[in-house]
């Protein structure tokens, strides 16, 4: 799953001022991406259609591992 954000945001985030960190459980995993306020904005896109796609591959990657993923966006100084 890291791999496949990490391919998808190094296109929407060229200079790659991000982290991806996956808190897991037994049946959940939070994958949080960490970046400053202007990566934010690139990744939540006009009217929210950038991150809903990122949902969406999620969870349709997720239908393989039979793990539930909740994805959140964290800012930083």
């Amino acid at each position: 799953m890291h791999e496949l954000l990490d391919f998808l945001l190094k296109y929407l985030i060229p200079d790659q001022s991000y982290e991806i960190v996956i808190l897991e459980d037994d049946m959940n995993s939070v994958i949080k991406i960490i970046t400053t306020q202007a990566n934010v904005a690139k990744i939540i896109g006009k009217g929210g259609r950038m991150i809903k796609a990122l949902k969406t591959f999620v969870k349709a990657a997720s239908h393989t591992n039979n793990v539930q993923y909740d994805l959140q966006i964290e800012e930083t100084e």
